[in-house]
């Protein structure tokens, strides 16, 4: 084998990724649009809240600190989903599944 074919298989050989750096890869870009989501739904969640409901900077503080004790109650499995969507549903006749 030459210089010049010992340099292309090297190159090749670079550009091919392992399945854990491909999974790797993966598991960002689903972080990347997860974070994205969150940060569109949020943005929407204050614009409605300011703009139809007269919302300012302290009620806006409130609302997210409330929001951010309520999801890391999810992720503490204090509360569900389920259990928000049922309660909503129970004491205002509106499914938040609809």
């Amino acid at each position: 084998m030459n210089r010049a074919e010992r340099r292309r298989r090297e190159r090749e050989e670079k550009k091919k990724i392992s399945v854990g750096q491909a999974k790797a890869m993966q598991k960002d870009m689903a972080k990347g649009i997860i974070f994205e989501t969150v940060e569109t739904y949020n943005a929407a969640l204050a614009l409605v809240l300011r703009d139809k409901h007269g919302f300012g900077k302290g009620r806006l503080e409130k609302f997210y600190n409330n929001m951010s004790e309520t999801v890391a109650d999810i992720v503490h499995g204090y509360l569900s989903v389920e259990d928000i969507q049922k309660a909503i549903k129970d004491e205002t006749g509106y499914d938040l599944r609809s």
